[in-house]
């Protein structure tokens, strides 16, 4: 309640117990419909179970167990100390917005869960000394984190539980798809649970999917509008007659 819940949204109601099941989840649906909780609580409750298996509900460990590949890939991972999840956005804006989410579900947990976040306006020894500290939720754009694994001032290969394209469109028109491959490509655990969510499933996002995710659950959700409250439109007019005139300049 204090994080502002009453009850789950629409994609979290579709994503959450399926993501508890050990399922990659591709999910369509509109900004401010939740995605963000969609994907993190089910990591903060996969790093809580690799930390402390006595940690899991009886339902969710049901529910791994019928998922073996992706137990096993969990299990080796727990032992590992590092980065347990990356969560890749296309601006430090929404590195910050997600990193605040994420903050917020683990305020009764922060002593067992560290939350990262890097963003290109702080300075590179201390996004170094942020990444020494090995946090287990990671918020980056893709670029700056691709730059410091090549660098190697990180490897997530033998700690990576969970790896998340968020708002995978914007990703897309921002030009961030070449360093998703390399990163997929030469960086990530052969096994990881993925999770990438988008306002729209165009060829491009499609393209995307396919670099991570494993038989994915593909989840379209599309609301009602009077479930649109939440957002608000704004327009201006303006006079589009110079501010200045020749007057003015001398």
């Amino acid at each position: 309640m204090k994080a502002g819940f009453k009850k789950p949204t629409p994609v979290q109601a579709a994503a959450i117990p399926l993501a508890l099941m050990g399922r990659d989840i591709v999910a369509r649906a509109r900004t401010g419909s939740g995605k963000t909780a969609a994907y993190a609580i089910p990591i903060i409750q996969q790093i809580l179970h690799a930390k402390d298996p006595s940690t899991a509900s009886a339902s969710t460990a049901a529910a791994a167990a019928s998922t073996s590949s992706s137990a096993s890939s969990s299990s080796s991972a727990a032992s590992a100390p590092g980065v347990r999840a990356l969560i890749l956005v296309p601006t430090a804006e929404l590195c910050r917005q997600v990193k605040d989410v994420f903050i917020k579900l683990v305020k009764y947990c922060s002593s067992i869960i560290s939350v990262g976040f890097l963003t290109r306006d702080i300075p590179a020894d201390i996004r170094r000394k942020r990444l020494a500290e090995l946090p287990d939720i990671l918020v980056a754009t893709p670029n700056l984190l691709l730059g410091h694994l090549t660098q190697k001032h990180l490897r997530v290969r033998e700690s990576l539980l969970s790896f998340v394209m968020d708002e995978a469109d914007l990703l897309i028109s921002y030009s961030c798809a070449d360093d998703l491959r390399e990163i997929a490509a030469d960086h990530l655990p052969a096994k990881t649970q993925a999770y990438l969510m988008s306002a729209t499933l165009s060829d491009q996002v499609n393209q995307l999917k396919q670099l991570v995710l494993h038989s994915p659950a593909v989840l379209r959700l599309r609301e009602a509008e009077s479930k649109l409250d939440n957002l608000k439109q704004y327009s201006i007019t303006y006079d589009r007659r110079p501010l200045l005139h020749d007057d003015d300049m001398r």
